[in-house]
């Protein structure tokens, strides 16, 4: 098997970059039109979300509409979890 010499791996490092690059500015450029139909509004205590579009949309206004309550569930779960199992 052949061995890796600095100057391919060099230039694995320097593609990896550059394809993370334009997914993230991609991203960036798509972030305004994917949440375009979505809405968040809290009334009496509850969370009513608007979603619309492609499933892959509609998981991505979830996601990013709903990442506080998300996050404190997750952490409520790992209390929870730690308690009734004695586990870490």
């Amino acid at each position: 098997m052949k061995q890796f010499i600095p100057q391919q791996l060099l230039f694995i490092l320097f593609f990896s970059f550059l394809v993370s690059c334009q997914t993230s500015n991609k991203e960036k450029i798509s972030k305004s039109d994917r949440l375009a139909k979505a809405s968040r509004e809290n009334k009496n205590g509850w969370v009513y979300v608007h979603l619309e579009g492609s499933p892959s949309d509609i998981g991505y206004q979830h996601g990013y509409l709903l990442s506080n309550e998300i996050d404190t569930t997750l952490q409520m779960l790992g209390y929870f979890l730690e308690h009734e199992t004695k586990k870490l």
